[in-house]
C-alpha cells in the first residue's frame, strides 16, 4: 500500500515563497556565463537565480572584476554565503564587510554579494562582484613545465552530479574516470566538491611526466583499494589523505569491488612535467528531473530503478533498514542515502499518515531543480517500513 505524507503547514511557506504563479526561469548558469566565468575567474560560482529579465553580466578590465547581477525587488541572495563556503571559498571581514576569497588559476578571487536598495542613480537589485588579483586568466601556453600544482576540484565547472569523462587541466593534467567493470558511473558533487568513486571504478591522471600526487578526499572508508598500476599508494585514514610515488605519464588506479564502500576527492596536488592543457571546462547538463533524483537514491541503496514506483508525476521507493527497532530510527536511516545536493527545509519529527497511522518524517529539496524528497515510516506487520516520495512543487 503506498502512503500519503500529510505536510507540515511550514511546508507551504516553503514551497511559494519565491513568487505566486512563475515558475523558476532556469536552474543552472546559461553556456554563456559559464564560459565567461570560466574565461575570466577559472571557474563556475554556485548557481543564483536572478529576473533573467533584468540580468547583466561582464568583466571590466579597468577594475579587474567580474559582476553579475539584476534588478529586482527581490533578495535571491540570503544565505548565498553557504554555499560559497561548500564549494571551497573563504569568509573573511574586511573593513567590517564579509567578503569571500579563493584561489585558482586565474589568481587570488575575492567575492562580495549584496542586495542594494534603490537609489537615483540606480534601481534596487542583486549583485555578485568577483575581484582578481592579477587581471583574469591567462591561456596556458604549450612549453612544458616542471613544478608542483595544485588542482581543485571545485575550480573545473564540473555540474553538480555530472559524469566524469577525460578533462584536460591547465597547465597539462589529464584526469580521466571510468566506471569500469562497476555499476555506477563516477561523478562530481557539488556539495564536498569532490569526485565520488564507486566499486570497481577506474581513474586516471596523466602529464608529460608524474613523480608524486597528493590526494585530499572527502571520503575514504577502511580497507577499500585504491590500487595504482604502477608505483606506491599509502593513505592517511584518519587525515583522508593520500600519497602516490612512482615515475609515469600515466597512472590507473582502480577501486575495490566492496559494495557500499566510496573515495572522494577534492583535490589534487601533482608533481611532474606538463604541457599546455585547456583552460577549465564549460559543463553541459540539464536540470535534474524528479527521475534523476530517485535513481540517485536507488544507486546509494543498491537496488534496482525498478523498484521506484509512481503515481503521476511522483516517485515513490520503499525499503526496509536492518537493525531499525523503532519509526524515528527507520525514517532517520534513510537520511543516510538522499544525495549530497538534497537541503534539509524542516526538522525531522513525528506525525501521522493520511491514513491515521503513526509516522515519523524528515523533508529535504533539491533546491536548484525546486524538487522535494520527503522520508516518512510506518510500521508494517512487524517491519518498519521508510519511504522515499520525490516530487516537484509547482510556485
Amino acid at each position: 500500500m503506498k502512503k500519503i505524507f500529510i505536510l507540515p503547514a511550514l511546508f507551504a511557506l516553503v514551497a511559494t515563497g519565491c513568487g505566486e504563479d512563475e515558475q523558476p526561469q532556469s536552474v543552472e548558469w546559461s553556456q554563456e556565463i559559464k564560459a565567461e566565468m570560466t574565461e575570466y575567474l577559472g571557474l563556475v560560482l554556485p548557481y543564483v537565480q536572478f529576473d533573467e529579465a533584468t540580468l547583466y553580466h561582464e568583466w571590466s578590465d579597468q577594475e579587474s572584476g567580474y559582476f553579475i547581477g539584476d534588478d529586482s525587488e527581490t533578495n535571491v541572495l540570503d544565505g548565498y554565503g553557504d554555499r560559497l563556503i561548500r564549494t571551497g571559498w573563504t569568509a573573511v571581514t574586511q573593513e567590517g564587510n564579509v567578503n569571500y576569497t579563493k584561489s585558482s588559476e586565474a589568481g587570488e578571487l575575492t567575492l562580495h554579494y549584496e542586495w542594494y536598495e534603490a537609489t537615483e542613480e540606480y534601481p534596487c537589485g542583486n549583485e555578485i562582484a568577483i575581484y582578481v588579483e592579477g587581471g583574469g586568466v591567462v591561456p596556458p601556453g604549450d612549453d612544458p613545465v616542471t613544478g608542483t600544482y595544485d588542482f581543485e576540484m571545485a575550480d573545473y565547472g564540473w555540474a553538480d552530479a555530472e559524469v566524469i569523462s577525460s578533462t584536460s587541466l591547465a597547465p597539462g593534467l589529464t584526469i580521466d574516470a571510468s566506471k569500469n567493470s562497476g555499476s555506477l558511473d563516477p561523478k562530481y558533487y557539488s556539495s564536498g566538491a569532490s569526485i565520488r568513486l564507486y566499486p570497481s571504478n577506474t581513474i586516471t591522471f596523466s602529464a608529460d611526466n608524474l613523480t608524486k600526487l597528493e590526494f585530499t578526499f572527502t571520503r575514504i572508508d577502511d580497507n577499500f583499494a585504491f590500487t595504482p598500476d604502477s608505483g606506491t599508494f599509502e593513505a592517511d585514514l584518519s587525515e583522508k589523505t593520500g600519497v602516490w610515488t612512482g615515475n609515469a605519464a600515466s597512472v590507473t588506479f582502480t577501486l575495490g569491488s566492496t559494495s557500499g564502500k566510496q573515495i572522494r576527492i577534492s583535490k589534487v596536488t601533482a608533481t611532474g612535467t606538463f604541457s599546455g592543457g585547456s583552460s577549465p571546462i564549460v559543463p553541459g547538463g540539464d536540470e535534474r528531473t524528479v527521475e534523476d533524483i530517485a535513481k540517485d537514491i536507488c544507486s546509494a541503496l543498491e537496488m534496482p530503478t525498478s523498484q521506484i514506483s509512481w503515481d503521476g508525476q511522483d516517485a515513490y521507493i520503499g525499503v526496509v533498514f536492518d537493525g531499525v527497532s523503532n519509526l524515528e530510527e527507520a525514517c532517520l536511516a534513510g537520511i543516510d542515502y538522499l544525495p549530497d545536493y538534497v537541503e534539509e527545509y524542516a526538522d525531522p519529527e513525528a506525525g501521522e499518515w493520511e491514513d491515521g497511522d503513526e509516522g515519523y518524517f524528515a523533508y529535504y529539496i533539491d533546491a536548484e531543480s525546486l524538487i522535494y524528497i520527503d522520508i516518512g515510516s510506518y510500521l508494517s506487520g512487524n517491519e518498519y517500513v521508510t519511504q522515499y516520495c520525490i516530487y516537484q512543487m509547482a510556485y
